[in-house]
């Protein structure tokens, strides 16, 4: 059954997974089972879907828990994947060219705007505090309503 495989080797993890679980008419639901992965983990990982999956330590656990109840070389699967990793793991691009808007802004009117975000937050912070002292159990009462309290003129 694994030389089959070998032979007609998928470039992809993912693929090879399910090459694998195909060849022995298993459906998904019954490796679900028998690994306590959810199917979706499991479509995920035959998908090569990485960022809809933790971090590559899981990913690494999880193939190796497959291909130990598929009866698959655990070697030749991490190896696809390291490989895929590479490829995933380059930085993405948090503003791409197209979308130079803030950038541009910040260049041209980069006082205006520091200024803009400074007011902005001592007015968050005078709001914050405003809010707080209205909220306050004790704001609403007075000295002389307060029991606690006792005022000269009723101690003389």
């Amino acid at each position: 059954m694994t030389e089959r495989i070998q032979a007609t080797q998928p470039c992809r993890p993912g693929e090879y997974l399910r090459a694998a679980r195909l060849d022995q008419d298993m459906e998904v639901s019954t490796l679900a089972e028998r690994t306590s992965l959810s199917e979706q983990t499991i479509e995920c990982l035959e998908n090569d879907d990485w960022l809809a999956l933790p971090a590559m330590v899981y990913i690494r656990g999880y193939v190796r828990l497959l291909c130990r109840e598929l009866d698959v070389d655990t070697k030749v699967v991490l190896t696809l994947l390291e490989e895929e990793s590479i490829q995933f793991n380059r930085p993405l691009l948090v503003v791409d060219e197209d979308s130079s808007f803030v950038a541009d802004l910040w260049a041209k009117r980069r006082s205006a705007v520091a200024v803009g975000v400074a007011v902005a937050t001592v007015l968050i912070g005078l709001l914050t505090q405003i809010i707080s002292i209205g909220a306050s159990p004790d704001a609403a009462e007075t000295d002389s309503q307060r029991p606690d309290i006792t005022v000269e003129s009723e101690q003389r």
